[in-house]
């Protein structure tokens, strides 16, 4: 374990107080660590959700960035883990453009978005998107438009190419 590092005033201190205060920074590294494995319980989070929620909980920087570290090392914390495992997730409820924006907003790098989306099939993409518009379409019943449902898929990030196919063969099936 690394040693904490002493503020400058800190070498004016007598031995008890040094003593004081290296335990005060090991019981929050404890502390940080706990909590991390704790969140990390629940689901898989990126790089900069796990610093945000320790900054949230008031962790100082320093142990903050050692436990990111040793997360990372132990391999708990790595974003193409987390963009490929959420991707697999969400990918029958969200288009490309949808998931890209949920991963910028966590933080995970546009190489690893790129290199995660590219391995992404088509035509899984438009039966996502025609499977919600099919159940769309149910729960409204006769009342449904395709300008809402073209809507109603560009809210969950298909693209306009696949939008208008849908809506294309929605149509032709109604005439």
């Amino acid at each position: 374990m690394h040693r904490p590092v002493l503020p400058m005033e800190a070498r004016r201190w007598n031995n008890h107080q040094k003593v004081a205060l290296m335990r005060k920074k090991r019981d929050e590294m404890v502390s940080a660590m706990e909590y991390t494995y704790r969140v990390l319980s629940y689901r898989q989070h990126s790089r900069l959700e796990m610093e945000r929620l320790l900054e949230r909980e008031n962790f100082s920087p320093q142990v903050a960035g050692q436990v990111l570290k040793k997360l990372e090392d132990y391999g708990l914390v790595d974003d193409l883990v987390f963009a490929k495992h959420w991707v697999e997730r969400r990918k029958n409820r969200r288009g490309c453009f949808g998931l890209r924006a949920e991963l910028h907003d966590k933080g995970v790098d546009p190489a690893i978005i790129e290199k995660v989306l590219d391995g992404m099939d088509p035509a899984d993409e438009f039966n996502a998107a025609m499977r919600l518009a099919e159940k769309k379409m149910k729960r409204s019943g006769k009342r449904f438009n395709l300008k809402s449902l073209a809507g109603f898929l560009r809210q969950r990030g298909f693209s306009f190419e696949i939008i208008d196919k849908i809506c294309s063969q929605i149509f032709d099936e109604d005439s």
